[in-house]
């Protein structure tokens, strides 16, 4: 399928940050931790230790991700 629109996506796993969002979805692949790299727009508080569980997709404004285990597919934006 194309799309003109869609920007991409990237798997995330390991412990690095992402630093080229902003990201607008996080999917799980496998049961995933939000690290503290994980920064939004739309949280007042912070997203840090946060579990996604398998299957389930979050949706916001993220400008990077970061893990402390698990993997995700970030949906930029």
């Amino acid at each position: 399928m194309e799309r003109e629109d869609y920007r991409g996506a990237r798997y995330v796993t390991g412990t690095s940050a992402t630093t080229d969002g902003p990201y607008i979805a996080i999917q799980a692949i496998a049961a995933a931790t939000l690290a503290a790299g994980t920064t939004s727009e739309d949280v007042a508080g912070t997203l840090t230790g946060l579990v996604i569980p398998a299957g389930f997709t979050i949706y916001g404004t993220f400008a990077n991700v970061q893990l402390s285990a698990g993997s995700v597919i970030a949906y930029k934006m």
